[in-house]
């Protein structure tokens, strides 16, 4: 015999399920009051509550378990060994209380719970979705100290504490007392431009004039859950012809660039002098996810006007993580300091799929057929059955070449096994 086929049968077989005995009623985080909330900070207690009906008495006990993962997707918190009788039918009920927040935070965002309940080898899953924010917010532009900046548009950063949004205050006193200026944000955005024109002429800021900047963070009742340390000072001046202005006008991951280590990124940053004067060593970062790569920062030594520059730096996202904020930042106090960063988002699940698709191995014919008639051997029938046949191409029943190559490499990892085999 020659020019056989060889096919590989994958049997799944599904349980018939079982009539339910148990059905979910609700799962939610609570406060020290027990009362269900969304919204926690980072200082104060949380608590897990689940709710069950039990529709069918049992000698057993209903089983309750808890987890909870972070925004990336990392578990941080398990808990089991709570119980109730499962003689009672009716509404059955799990709580645990008095977890401390700074025990399971790690970032600020959305954070899931999933509360498991088991009777009788019969499983109810329930999730729930709760947000905790840092109770400290990081102010970033204008920088402390600021002089002189261009009045026109006046950019304000920070670093978000996970709040629903923020309250962005300005005054010419430190102290706040008749605050001169006060803004929100729409949502949890980290940004607010101060209006160009405000109808108000106190509001209009004063070249020369000290001025000092913070930001709340608030909940969605309104209540503040988050508020920066001290308050930044900075001044402001109009735009004149000897204005400085280093812009970063773009940052990119740099396409098929070679890299030293599974999971580094390449990047690529823009730098343009928009200014009207040439400037010297001007610092550029590169931050993954708030942290400085380890060839950050790196210096431009001379810059003229219109001049264009492009930096290049290698980010290492965390392995678990899923996502990654990339942000470059031009480390030089110019007139225009809201074009002094870029960002941007990096999907990395997405990102290492198409990584091990590009390494996975590539299957010859002959190559192939040597591997299955290694992984048939310990199968004296199958072997004979294969005796006189071979390879005849690398196409498959309703399988593409790239998909029978995934096969094959997980057959050679021991991660799959031939457990069928017939010949056409």
């Amino acid at each position: 015999m020659s020019n056989g086929r060889i096919a590989f049968l994958i049997v799944l077989i599904a349980a018939s399920p079982l009539s339910a005995a148990i059905e979910g009623r609700s799962a939610s985080a609570v406060d020290i009051a027990g009362t269900p909330r969304t919204n926690f900070n980072s200082t104060e207690s949380i608590g897990f509550l689940q709710k069950v009906n039990n529709t069918a008495a049992s000698t057993n006990l209903i089983e309750f378990s808890y987890a909870v993962t972070d925004p990336s997707g990392k578990q941080v918190f398990t808990h089991s060994g709570n119980a109730a009788p499962g003689s009672v039918v009716g509404e059955s009920a799990s709580q645990i209380a008095g977890i401390p927040v700074s025990q399971i935070y790690t970032v600020p965002g959305n954070y899931t719970l999933t509360a498991t309940a088991v009777l009788d080898g019969q499983t109810v899953v329930q999730k729930a979705v709760f947000a905790i924010s840092s109770p400290i917010i990081t102010l970033l532009f204008p920088p402390n100290g600021a002089r002189d900046l261009v009045a026109t548009p006046l950019l304000f950063s920070w670093s978000g504490s996970g709040a629903s949004r923020y309250r962005i205050l300005v005054d010419d006193d430190p102290s706040f007392y008749n605050v001169l200026f006060e803004g929100f944000t729409v949502g949890p955005e980290t940004t607010f431009t101060y209006p160009d024109n405000p109808p108000d002429p106190r509001q209009r800021l004063a070249s020369g004039q000290n001025y000092y900047w913070k930001v709340e963070g608030l909940d969605v009742a309104g209540i503040k859950v988050a508020e920066a340390g001290s308050p930044f000072s900075f001044s402001v001046k109009q735009q004149s012809t000897q204005s400085r202005d280093i812009a970063l006008t773009s940052l990119e991951i740099i396409p098929d660039a070679p890299v030293d280590a599974i999971g580094a990124i390449p990047f690529r940053v823009t730098i343009v002098n928009q200014g009207a004067q040439s400037e010297a060593n001007v610092a550029v970062s590169l931050y993954v996810n708030g942290v400085a790569t380890n060839d950050s920062p790196k210096k431009i030594v001379s810059l003229p006007p219109g001049d264009v520059q492009r930096l290049t730096f290698v980010g290492m996202p965390s392995q678990e993580a899923r996502l990654a904020m990339i942000q470059a930042y031009s480390e030089f106090f110019d007139d225009n300091m809201q074009n002094n960063r870029v960002s941007m988002t990096v999907n990395l699940e997405e990102r290492r799929r198409r990584e091990e698709k590009k390494r996975a191995k590539n299957y010859a014919c002959s190559q192939a057929w040597e591997l299955v008639q290694r992984l048939a051997g310990n199968s004296g029938e199958l072997v004979r059955a294969l005796d006189g046949y071979q390879c005849a191409g690398m196409e498959g029943e309703g399988m593409s070449a790239e998909e029978l190559n995934a096969l094959l490499e997980a057959l050679e990892n021991k991660k799959a096994k031939i457990t069928r085999a017939w010949l056409q």
